[in-house]
C-alpha cells in the first residue's frame, strides 16, 4: 500500500525558474495528468509521472496554435469589456473607390461566394462606400467610429488587388473577378465571333490545302499575292490554280534564291538547275543570267600589259563584287592611309599576291571583244601579229607554231601552262578567298628576270588603281609554287632593300639573329606554298639518292623497313606511302611524315646496331621535318608555338646545310621553306604594328587558296581541261562562286572532318577549324625566336651528340653576310641546280605516258616548240567518231553554245542556232569568196596535234588508281619472301677493297641498297648471293664505310684483337671537291667485289682516356649502345681473299683495279692502330704504282724526246704498240665495256684518264688519230668479266698476221664489228701524211672496203645489234612471265 500511495502522490514539474506545476493522478487510466500552462489542455503522463511528455507537448505546433487562439480570445474579451464600459458601435470603414462609379466598377457578385473578408455596408456617393470586416468587433473607440479590424481592411493587400483589377484586368482573367463594366466590354467582343469563326474556317482551309499538296513556288506565290493585298479566299484560289497548273507567279525571287540557282548552274550544270527549278521553284537559267553579271577576266594576249591588268582589277576587285579586304589600324595616333612606306609604321593589313600555274589545252582561241588570237605563249609571241585582220595573220601564226616544209624551225609555242595571279588578304577570317586578277599562257621557258619584269608592272598598277590598294590594301608578300623561275623572280623582286634598324619594323626584326631582313620595295617579301614544301619533303624521302644526315645516308629502303615496325602499317601500306608516282598527293605526304614522327615513341628499338643507329638518325630527320609540318596541321597550337617550332626547323636545317649542303636537302627546297618562315615572322611583326588584336592564320600562307579556285574551274562542267579562254571564263565564275559563299557561309560545305586533333594525312585546314590562340599581340617574337634556336641545339645534342651543336651567334653574325637564307654567305636556291631534280622533277616514268601528254621539257633547256608533235590526241572527252562528248553537229568549230547565248544577249534577240545571223560582220573572214567565222578559222588552223589532255575517265571507271599504274611488275622497294640463307640484304655488313690515293686497303661497309643494270635500273633490298658473286653480275651495291677502332681483350673469354664500329661513317674526298656538296659518303661497288662478313653484336668498352673523337664528326649517343664487332684475323683473311680475286699476278690487274672504289683522301681509311695503318695491301705490282698525269702536263716523248701534253701524246705516237707512250712491252692497257660506253685502264704513265672513248674514235683536224684500244674477237678472254683481249687499233693488222694467221698465211673471217672497229678512213690517213693514191692502191690490192661502204655497214650493224638486244629482252620477258605463271600455279 505504501508503494501505491507513493505513485498517486502529486509530482511537482518545474517550468523555468519561477513556474511550478503539479500533476494529478487519474485512477481510471492509472497515469498522472497535468494541465498545460500555454493552451490549457490536459496532458497524460506516465504511471510514475515522467514529465517528458509534457515538455514534448509544449514544443508542438498544435500547442502553439491553441495557445494563440486562447490569447486572442482573452484579448477580445478584455476589449469587449472595455467597449462595454465606453458604449459606442463600429459603423465600418469609409473607402474612396478609385476605379470609377461604385455601381458599375465594384465586383458585388464576388460576395456571393464569400471569397472576400469584407462586405459593403453603405454607399456614401458615386465614388465612396463603407465596408466592414467579417471580424468586426462592433465597437469603436471614442471619437473614431471604426473598430481597428475594419480600419485595417482598406490597407490590406487583397483589397488593393481587387481595386487594381477593377481598374485594369489582365487578359484571360476569370469572369468572376471582373466588374460589371469589364464584363460588358467582354460581351461586346463576342459580337465579332461570327466574323472570326468565318476567318478561322478560311485559314483552316488554307492550312489543309498546304498540308495535302506540294504547292509549286509557294513562297513566291504568297509574296506576290500579299504584295497586292489579297485576302485569304484569294490566296486559296491562287493556290488551287497553281496546284492545277493554271497559275505561275512571276518574279519575287530573293537574292539568296538567285545565288543558290547560280551555284546550281555553275557547280552542277544547266540540267541540275532545270530540275531544281521545276522541283523546288528556283529561278530558271534565263532569270539567273538576267540578274547575275559574271565579271570578265581578260586573258593576256602576249606578255601581260598594264591595260589588261587594269581592266581585270576593275572587273573583279570592284567592292560591289568583292567586299573590301582593307583592315586599317585601330590606333588613332597612326596617320590615315594604307601606304607601306619604308621606315614608317604600317597603317593597314596587307595582302598576298599568289601566282601559280594550271595546265592548258594547247590550242588558240579567238577573242571577239579584242579581235585577237589567244593561247600563244607570252615568251615567244611578242613578235607576232595577233589581231585578226585577215587570213594572212592566221597563216603567219600557224607557220610560227608548226613550221613549214621549207622552214621547219618554229619560233613560237602554244601556251601549255596558264599562269594565274590572284590577290587575297592575310588578316581577314570572313572574306579570305582569292580574287583572280591575271591570266597569261606560258610555255614555261621564261627566265626569272623576265617573270619579275611583268610582276613588277602589276604591283605598280595595283598601287595606283582606284580599286586596288586604296580599297583592299597593300601587297605584302609574293607567293608562288616551287618552280625555279618563280623562285628566281622572288629573289629579284624581294631581296633589294635592308630593313632600317630605327624603323618600327626594323626594331622588331633586326634583333632576331639569323633572320634575313632584306625585302623588296615597300617591304615586299617572297614566300612559297607550305603544302608544296610538305609534298617535296615526302618526295625527298622517297628519292633513291637518299638523305645524308650526320654522315649517315638514309635511303627509301631504310624508311620502308622502319615503317613496317609501326602498329597498323603493313608492307603494302608502307610501299604505298613511299610510292613516288603520286607526288602531288598531299594527304599521303602528310601521312608519311606523321608516320615517321611516330617511330620514336610507337616502336621498339631495333636489335641490330646498324638498324638501331639508322632508327636514331631517322627519328632525328622526322623530328626536324615535323617542326615544319606540325604548325600547319595541329589545330590546337597557338601562334607563339607555331613561331617557335618554325624557328627550330629553320635553325636545324641551317645546321645540316652548313655540314652537308645539297646531300641533305636540295637548294630549292631549303630556300622555299626558309622563305616561308621568314615571311611568316615578318607578317606577324607587321600585323602587331597595325593592330595587336588581329588574328593571323599561317595556314593561309602560300598559294593553297588559289588551288581552291582551280578546283572550282575543273568542276564547273564535265570537261576538266580547258584552254586559255575557257579558263578565263571559269576563273571569273569561280570568283563569283566564292563571293556567294562569303556572303552566305551556310551554303559552303567547308571542312568535313569532325575532329582534326591527332588526325593522320590532314590536307585542307581552314581558319574555322583552328582552336589555338592566333592573336598577333600575344606573340613575343624575340622570345620565341630565341627559344626555337635553343631547342634546335637541344635536338641536335639529343640525337647527334654535343659536337653537333652549332654556335648560331658565330654562324650568323649580326653585321655579317650570313643568315638562314645564306648560311654559307651565298643565297641558296636563287639559281637552278640540277640537284633540285630530287624534289622538283616530274613523276617517274609510268604507263600514264602512253595515255596522254609527253614529258615537259626542262625549263632551263633551250627553246623548242611542242607544236610539231605527231601523237594522236587521246582523252576522255573524245568519242569514237572523234567528236567531243556533248557537242552539237551544227556548232561551228571553235564556237560553243555559250558563245551563241552570250552574243544573243548583246543584240537583245532570241538566239537562232540554225543560222549565223547573230554574229556581226566583223566576226567573219573572207576566204576564196566565202565567209567563215574567225573563231572557227583560228581553232582549225591553230590547234596542236597533241593538244588534248587525257583525264583517264575509262581507267577511273574501272577503279584503277595511280598506284596500280606504276611499278606493279617491278617492286623497287622490296621483294617478297626475303628469308633464306642464300640472300644478302640491305643492312648486312661486308668488306671491299678501296683505293685511297696510291694505297689499297680493306674497308668494312654497310649495304644500303642493290642496283641491277638492265633495260631500266632496278633498286632492291636483297639479292641472291650466287647472283651477286658472279664476275659478270649486273648487280651493284650502294655502301657506306664504317669507321672502326681496334680493341684488345674485349671480354674475359676472348683474347683476340677485334675491330669495333664507333657508330659513325667514313668521309671521302675527291681531287675536286664541290663547296656545296661536300665530301663523299657512299660508293657504288660491283657485287662481285663484296665479301659478306659475319660480325657479332657486343657492348663496346669505354674509350681510353687518351682517345680523342675524330675531328669533324658528331659524337652520337652514349657509348653503351650495342655495336658491331669483327675479328682482326677474319678481316686479314678477307683482305687476302679480296686481293687474290683481282689476279694481281696477271696483267688484267690493270683493268680489275679500276673496278675498285677510289678516293683521294679519307678521314677513316686505312684503318689505324697505335702502330700505323692496318688492313692494307702491301705488295702492290709495279705497274699499278704509276702516278697518272693531268692532260695538260708537258712530258717528253719516249721515242723522240719531243715535249707534248699528255692529251696530245696519243696523236704523236700513233704507230707504236702502246698508243699512249709509244713503247713496246712496257705498258698494259685494257678496254672494258660499261653498259653502252667503254672504259680504258692502263699502267702507262702517259695514260690520259680524261679521254672520251667515243670522241677519240672520231678524227678531227686537231686530233686526226683514232688509235684507240679495241677488242680482238679471236683472242681468249683475259678478264674476270669475260672480255676479249685488248689491242690497239693501229696494231690490229699486225696482231692478226702474227697471232691469228693460218697455215696458208690466210686471215680468218673477220666479224663485221671488228672490221668497223679497225677501219681507218681516208681523211684520217691523209691527215696523218698518207697520200690518197697510196690508200686507194692498198685497199684495192687487199680488198679493203671503202669508207662509204664502212659507214653503210656500220649503220646496218647498229640496227642489227639493236634488234638483237630487243629480241634478248623479249626472250627474258617471256621467261619472266612463264616463271610468274608457274609461281601462281604453285600457289
Amino acid at each position: 500500500m505504501e508503494t501505491n500511495s507513493s505513485i498517486v502522490t502529486p509530482i511537482a514539474v518545474h517550468v523555468g525558474d519561477e513556474l511550478v506545476l503539479h500533476t494529478v493522478y487519474d485512477h481510471e487510466t492509472q497515469r498522472h495528468t497535468i494541465v498545460c500552462d500555454l493552451c490549457g489542455l490536459l496532458v497524460y503522463l506516465t504511471k510514475h509521472g515522467n514529465s517528458s511528455y509534457f515538455f514534448t507537448h509544449r514544443r508542438s505546433n498544435h500547442c502553439r496554435k491553441l495557445a494563440e487562439q486562447r490569447r486572442l480570445q482573452e484579448e477580445q474579451a478584455r476589449v469587449s469589456a472595455i467597449l462595454n464600459t465606453m458604449g459606442s458601435s463600429c459603423k465600418g470603414a469609409l473607402v474612396e473607390w478609385k476605379p470609377g462609379s461604385v455601381w458599375s466598377t465594384y465586383p458585388y457578385h464576388r460576395h456571393a461566394k464569400n471569397d472576400l473578408p469584407w462586405e459593403p455596408v453603405a454607399i456614401e456617393n458615386d465614388h465612396w462606400l463603407r465596408i466592414r470586416s467579417e471580424d468586426c468587433t462592433r465597437y469603436a473607440f471614442e471619437g473614431e467610429g471604426v473598430c481597428p479590424t475594419c480600419s485595417a481592411v482598406p490597407t490590406s493587400l487583397q483589397f488593393d488587388r481587387v481595386m487594381k483589377r477593377a481598374i485594369s484586368a489582365a487578359d484571360h482573367t476569370p469572369w468572376m473577378a471582373l466588374t460589371y463594366k469589364q464584363l460588358h466590354a467582354s460581351l461586346r467582343k463576342t459580337r465579332k465571333l461570327s466574323v472570326a469563326r468565318r476567318r478561322i474556317t478560311d485559314n483552316q482551309r488554307l492550312v489543309m490545302l498546304l498540308a495535302s499538296h506540294d504547292v509549286h513556288r509557294l513562297r513566291r506565290l504568297l509574296t506576290v499575292a500579299l504584295r497586292k493585298g489579297a485576302s485569304p479566299r484569294t490566296l486559296i484560289s491562287r493556290i488551287e490554280q497553281s496546284i492545277e497548273g493554271l497559275y505561275t507567279p512571276r518574279g519575287g525571287f530573293s537574292s539568296r534564291e538567285l545565288d543558290v540557282a547560280f551555284l546550281a548552274k555553275a557547280l552542277g550544270g544547266p540540267q541540275l538547275l532545270y530540275a531544281l527549278a521545276h522541283s523546288h521553284g528556283l529561278p530558271s537559267a534565263t532569270t539567273v543570267s538576267r540578274h547575275t553579271t559574271i565579271p570578265h577576266l581578260l586573258p593576256c594576249i602576249s606578255k601581260p600589259t598594264e591595260s589588261e591588268m587594269s581592266a581585270n582589277i576593275t572587273a573583279l576587285c570592284n567592292p560591289q563584287l568583292k567586299p573590301a579586304m582593307l583592315l586599317r589600324s585601330q590606333d588613332l595616333t597612326v596617320p590615315e592611309g594604307a601606304a607601306d612606306e619604308p621606315g614608317r609604321r604600317p597603317t593597314a593589313a596587307g595582302l598576298i599576291l599568289m601566282i601559280d600555274g594550271v595546265a592548258l589545252e594547247e590550242r588558240c582561241r579567238y577573242d571577239t571583244d579584242r579581235n585577237s588570237i589567244l593561247g600563244l605563249c607570252r615568251e615567244h609571241s611578242q613578235h607576232l601579229r595577233t589581231r585578226v585582220t585577215g587570213l594572212d595573220v592566221v597563216k603567219e601564226i600557224e607557220q610560227a607554231l608548226h613550221g613549214s616544209e621549207t622552214s621547219p624551225t618554229t619560233t613560237c609555242c602554244y601556251g601549255k601552262d596558264g599562269t594565274v595571279a590572284a590577290i587575297a588578304p592575310y588578316a581577314k577570317t570572313d572574306y579570305y578567298t582569292p580574287v583572280p586578277v591575271l591570266l597569261s599562257p606560258s610555255c614555261k621557258h621564261e627566265t626569272g628576270e623576265e617573270l619579275a619584269d611583268w610582276i613588277r608592272t602589276f604591283l605598280d598598277v595595283w598601287r595606283t588603281h582606284p580599286c586596288g590598294e586604296l580599297v583592299h590594301g597593300p601587297v605584302w608578300a609574293l607567293a608562288s609554287d616551287g618552280e625555279s623561275s618563280f623562285r628566281r623572280a622572288r629573289f629579284v623582286l624581294c631581296m633589294t632593300e635592308l630593313l632600317e634598324r630605327d624603323a618600327p619594323l626594323g626594331r622588331l626584326l633586326r634583333s632576331l639573329r639569323g633572320l634575313n631582313c632584306y625585302t623588296g620595295p615597300r617591304g615586299l617579301c617572297g614566300t612559297c606554298d607550305p603544302k608544296h614544301v610538305i609534298k617535296r619533303f615526302a618526295t625527298l624521302a622517297r628519292n633513291p639518292k637518299g638523305i645524308l644526315v650526320s654522315d649517315t645516308l638514309l635511303t627509301c629502303h631504310d624508311l620502308f623497313a622502319h615503317l613496317q615496325t609501326l602498329p597498323g602499317i603493313t608492307a603494302s601500306k608502307a610501299r604505298q606511302l613511299l610510292d613516288p608516282t603520286d607526288k602531288q598527293n598531299v594527304p599521303k605526304a602528310v601521312n608519311l611524315l606523321q608516320s615517321l614522327i611516330r617511330l620514336e615513341d610507337d616502336t621498339p628499338a631495333p636489335d641490330l646496331p646498324s638498324a638501331a643507329h639508322r632508327r636514331l638518325v631517322l627519328s632525328f630527320l622526322a623530328q626536324t621535318l615535323g617542326y615544319f609540318l606540325l604548325p600547319f596541321i595541329s589545330i590546337q597550337m597557338s601562334l607563339s608555338d607555331q613561331i617557335r617550332l618554325l624557328a627550330t626547323y629553320a635553325h636545324l636545317i641551317a645546321a645540316l646545310w652548313i655540314k652537308h649542303g645539297t646531300k641533305f636537302m636540295t637548294g630549292a627546297l631549303y630556300a622555299d621553306s626558309q622563305a616561308i618562315i621568314k615571311n611568316i615572322v615578318i607578317t606577324v611583326a607587321r600585323l602587331q604594328l597595325v593592330d595587336p588584336d588581329l588574328p593571323f592564320y599561317i595556314i593561309l600562307e602560300g598559294t593553297d587558296r588559289l588551288e581552291g579556285l582551280f578546283g572550282d574551274c575543273r568542276t564547273q562542267d564535265h570537261n576538266r581541261n580547258f584552254d586559255a579562254l575557257q579558263l578565263a571564263e571559269k576563273l571569273a565564275t569561280s570568283a563569283l562562286i566564292q563571293g556567294i559563299f562569303e556572303r552566305d557561309p551556310a551554303l559552303d560545305r567547308g571542312h568535313q572532318r569532325l575532329a582534326l586533333k591527332d588526325a593522320m594525312g590532314v590536307d585542307h585546314v581552314n581558319p574555322r577549324s583552328w582552336i589555338g590562340n592566333v592573336k598577333v599581340g600575344d606573340v613575343e617574337l624575340a622570345a620565341e625566336w630565341a627559344r626555337g634556336r635553343a631547342e634546335a641545339n637541344t635536338v641536335l645534342e639529343k640525337y647527334l651528340g654535343s659536337a653537333a651543336c652549332v654556335d648560331f651567334d658565330a654562324a650568323f653574325p649580326d653585321d655579317g653576310g650570313r643568315d638562314l637564307l645564306r648560311p654559307l654567305g651565298v643565297y641558296v636556291g636563287c639559281h637552278y641546280d640540277p640537284d633540285d631534280a630530287r624534289t622538283e622533277a616530274a613523276e617517274p616514268a609510268c604507263l600514264l605516258k602512253d595515255l596522254g601528254d609527253g614529258e615537259e621539257p626542262d625549263p632551263h633547256a633551250g627553246h623548242s616548240s611542242q607544236g610539231g608533235g605527231t601523237t594522236a590526241p587521246v582523252g576522255d572527252d573524245v568519242s569514237a567518231d572523234g567528236d567531243p562528248e556533248g557537242g552539237f553537229d551544227d556548232e561551228p568549230e571553235g564556237v560553243g553554245l555559250d558563245d551563241f547565248l552570250r552574243l544573243s544577249q548583246r543584240v537583245g534577240n532570241a538566239p537562232q542556232l540554225d543560222s549565223l545571223q547573230i554574229f556581226s560582220e566583223d566576226a567573219f573572214l573572207e576566204i576564196d569568196g566565202k565567209s567563215y567565222l574567225k573563231a572557227s578559222v583560228v581553232t582549225i588552223f591553230l590547234t596542236a596535234k597533241r593538244s588534248r589532255k587525257a583525264t583517264m575517265r575509262i581507267l577511273r571507271v574501272r577503279g584503277v588508281t595511280l598506284e596500280d599504274l606504276h611499278g606493279r611488275t617491278h617492286d623497287s622497294l622490296n621483294m617478297q619472301d626475303l628469308d633464306g640463307e642464300d640472300l644478302i640484304k640491305c643492312g648486312d655488313i661486308a668488306a671491299v677493297l678501296i683505293r685511297i690515293g696510291g694505297m689499297i686497303c680493306l674497308a668494312v661497309v654497310e649495304i644500303l641498297e642493290f642496283q641491277t643494270d638492265g633495260e631500266r635500273l632496278r633498286r632492291t633490298t636483297s639479292v641472291e648471293l650466287s647472283e651477286m658473286e658472279r664476275e659478270d653480275s649486273p648487280v651493284k651495291a650502294l655502301v657506306q664505310v664504317l669507321r672502326m677502332r681496334k680493341v684488345q681483350d674485349l671480354s674475359d673469354d676472348t683474347a683476340d684483337t677485334r675491330w669495333l664500329w664507333d657508330h659513325q661513317y667514313a668521309q671521302f674526298e675527291s681531287e675536286k671537291r664541290s663547296a656545296t656538296t661536300g665530301p663523299k659518303h657512299t660508293f657504288l661497288v660491283p657485287g662481285a667485289l663484296l665479301f659478306p662478313l659475319g660480325p657479332s653484336v657486343v657492348a663496346p668498352p669505354p674509350p681510353a682516356e687518351d682517345e680523342q673523337p675524330a675531328v669533324g664528326h658528331e659524337g652520337t649517343a652514349p657509348t653503351s649502345r650495342m655495336t658491331w664487332s669483327l675479328s682482326a684475323a677474319q678481316l686479314e683473311q678477307t683482305l687476302e681473299s679480296a686481293w687474290s680475286a683481282l689476279n694481281p699476278q696477271l696483267d688484267e690487274i690493270v683493268a680489275n683495279i679500276d673496278r675498285l672504289p677510289f678516293a683521294a683522301r679519307s678521314d677513316a681509311l686505312p684503318y689505324k692502330d697505335e702502330t700505323g695503318p692496318q688492313l692494307i695491301v702491301k705488295d702492290i705490282p709495279e705497274l699499278l704504282s704509276v702516278d697518272k698525269l693531268s692532260g695538260n702536263r708537258l712530258v717528253p716523248c719516249f721515242l723522240c724526246g719531243e715535249k707534248l701534253t699528255v692529251s696530245r701524246m696519243r696523236n704523236h705516237v700513233d704507230v707504236e704498240p702502246c698508243g699512249f707512250c709509244g713503247r713496246e712491252g712496257k705498258c698494259t692497257t685494257h678496254l672494258s665495256k660499261r653498259g653502252s660506253s667503254y672504259k680504258i685502264s692502263s699502267s702507262c704513265p702517259y695514260h690520259y684518264t680524261g679521254m672520251s672513248y667515243a670522241s677519240a674514235c672520231k678524227t678531227t683536224v686537231s686530233t686526226p688519230s683514232t688509235n684507240v684500244p679495241i677488242h680482238c674477237p679471236f683472242c681468249p678472254a683475259r678478264t674476270p668479266l669475260g672480255e676479249p683481249r685488248t689491242i690497239w687499233k693501229y696494231n690490229a693488222m699486225v696482231h692478226l698476221l702474227m697471232e691469228h694467221c693460218g697455215d696458208d698465211n690466210s686471215l680468218p673471217d673477220l666479224p663485221p664489228r671488228f672490221i668497223v672497229d679497225m677501219h681507218i678512213s681516208k681523211t684520217e690517213e691523209l691527215a696523218m701524211g698518207i697520200a690518197t693514191e697510196w690508200t686507194d692502191k692498198w685497199r684495192e690490192e687487199n680488198a679493203v672496203p671503202d669508207s662509204d661502204d664502212i659507214e653503210e655497214a656500220q649503220q646496218e650493224l647498229v640496227a642489227s645489234e639493236a634488234a638483237a638486244q630487243k629480241r634478248s629482252r623479249a626472250e627474258s620477258t617471256t621467261v619472266g612471265i612463264e616463271r610468274n605463271r608457274k609461281t601462281v600455279r604453285t600457289r
